[in-house]
C-alpha cells in the first residue's frame, strides 16, 4: 500500500507543479515574433452554425468592421431554417446543406468545398463570436511565419457568476496550455474558434484517411484531432495574444454540465493519441512534441484538485509526510492559477467569482458521472446572448 501510495503521491504532485514551472519558464522565453506582413492574403472565414443563426448578424458585423480587406466569409447554417436576418453581402456566402450535418468538422469540410475561389488561408469561427477590428490583421502577420495560429478567446459576456467562471478557466487555460508552451517553442493546443490555417493544411486534414473515417458518426474534439495532426506532421502551431476573438460565455448553471461532458468526451478519446504524440517526440528526440503530448494529456483540473483532496486524505492515515508532500504541491498550484489570473490582467468579475468555483466543480462531477449516458449526442451548447462589438472593444 506504502508503495502505490508513494507512487501516486509521486504523479499526482508532478502534475500540480508541471503548471508552475511551464508559467516560471516562460517569463524568461522570449519567441520571435513575425515582423509586419507586406500583403494582404486572400483569407477564408468560415462560421459554423447549428440550428440558429441568430448570432451570425453581430459576428458579420464586426467582421465588415475589420481593419482588412481581403476575405470571403462562409457561414455553413447547418439545420437553421430561417436565414432571413442574414443581409446580402459581396464578401459573404450562405451556404446550406441539403441534410443535417450534425458536426463541426463536417460544416467547415463543407466550407472549403464550396470556395468561391483558392484561398491562401482559412480561419474558423463559431457563431457566437465578435472579432476584434485588427483580428484579421494580426493573424495575417502571423501567417508570415506559420502554417496554423491560435488566437486569444476573451470573454464577451461577464454578467453572471458562471460566465466569469467560465472566462476563468478559459484565461488560465489560454496561458498554461497555449501561451506558455508556444512561448517555449512548442505548440498551442486549439480552441475550437479564432484559428488560422494555410488552407493546404486544413485540407490535408479534412481529406486525410483518419478523418474520412471520422465523417460516418459523431465526432468530438475535432480542434484536438486537428492540432495532433498538425504537430505530428512536424509543423508548430502559435499562438498569438493580440489577435482577440470574443466568445460567449455560459450564462447558467444548467449549461456548465452538457459543455463539460462533450469536453470530457473529447479529453478522453484523445488521450492515448496525446500519449503516442509524447512517447514518439521522446524516442526521436523532438522536445516540442513531447511537451505537446504532455500539456494535451494533462487531466481536467477539477479531477486534478479533487484526486489530490482524496489522496492527501488517504496518505494522512499511513503516511503524513506524503500528505505534506501533496499539501506543498496543492499550494503551489494555488499560488500559479491565482498569478496567472494577475498576470493576464483578469477583470474584476473573474476575481469576484473565485469563492463559487466548488459550485462549478459540482456540476463538472455531475457531468462526468452521467459520461457514458450521452453515447451519439452532438451535445450542442446553445448560445443566445447578442452582443455588438462595439460593447466589447
Amino acid at each position: 500500500m506504502t508503495v502505490l501510495l508513494t507512487a501516486l503521491t509521486c504523479i499526482c504532485a508532478s502534475l500540480l507543479l508541471f503548471s508552475s514551472i511551464v508559467t516560471i519558464l516562460s517569463l524568461i522565453a522570449n519567441p520571435k515574433k513575425p515582423t509586419s506582413a507586406t500583403e494582404e492574403r486572400d483569407m477564408a472565414l468560415i462560421i459554423t452554425a447549428y440550428k440558429s443563426v441568430d448570432l451570425v448578424p453581430q459576428l458579420l458585423s464586426s467582421i465588415y468592421r475589420s481593419n482588412y480587406s481581403n476575405y470571403h466569409v462562409y457561414v455553413v447554417a447547418d439545420d437553421c431554417q430561417d436565414c432571413r436576418d442574414i443581409e446580402e453581402n459581396p464578401k459573404l456566402t450562405v451556404l446550406k446543406p441539403a441534410t443535417a450535418l450534425s458536426s463541426k468538422l463536417k460544416s467547415i469540410k463543407y466550407a472549403v468545398t464550396n470556395y468561391v475561389r483558392n484561398h491562401d488561408t482559412s480561419i474558423v469561427l463559431d457563431s457566437d463570436n465578435l472579432v476584434h477590428r485588427d483580428f484579421l490583421a494580426e493573424m495575417n502577420d502571423y501567417r508570415e511565419c506559420f502554417k496554423a495560429v491560435q488566437g486569444r478567446r476573451v470573454a464577451k459576456n461577464l454578467d453572471t457568476f458562471v460566465a466569469s467562471l467560465d472566462e476563468m478557466g478559459e484565461i488560465y487555460h489560454n496561458y498554461v496550455d497555449k501561451y506558455a508552451p508556444y512561448k517555449l517553442g512548442s505548440s498551442s493546443n486549439l480552441s475550437g474558434s479564432g484559428m488560422a490555417f494555410s488552407t493546404s493544411l486544413l485540407e490535408s486534414f479534412l481529406f486525410s484517411e483518419e478523418v474520412e473515417q471520422l465523417m460516418e458518426g459523431v465526432i468530438y474534439g475535432e480542434d484536438k484531432l486537428f492540432a495532433n495532426f498538425i504537430v505530428e506532421k512536424g509543423h508548430q502551431i502559435a499562438y498569438h495574444y493580440d489577435a482577440l476573438v470574443y466568445d460567449e460565455k455560459l450564462e447558467k448553471k444548467d449549461q456548465i454540465k452538457r459543455q463539460r461532458i462533450r469536453w470530457f468526451k473529447s479529453y478522453f478519446i484523445n488521450l492515448q493519441t496525446a500519449a503516442s504524440l509524447a512517447g514518439v517526440g521522446l524516442l526521436k528526440g523532438r522536445v516540442g512534441s513531447v511537451f505537446f503530448g504532455v500539456v494535451s494529456a494533462f487531466p481536467p483540473l477539477f479531477l486534478l484538485v479533487l484526486g489530490t483532496g482524496l489522496l492527501t486524505l488517504i496518505a494522512v492515515f499511513f503516511n503524513p509526510w506524503l500528505s505534506l508532500i501533496l499539501v506543498g504541491a496543492a499550494a503551489s498550484f494555488v499560488f500559479n492559477f491565482l498569478f496567472v489570473l494577475w498576470l493576464t490582467n483578469a477583470p474584476k468579475p473573474v476575481w469576484n467569482a473565485l469563492v463559487k468555483i466548488p459550485l462549478f466543480m459540482f456540476e463538472q462531477l455531475k457531468a462526468m458521472l452521467v459520461l457514458h449516458r450521452h453515447k451519439g449526442d452532438f451535445l450542442v451548447t446553445q448560445h443566445s446572448k447578442s452582443v455588438n462589438v462595439e460593447e466589447v472593444n
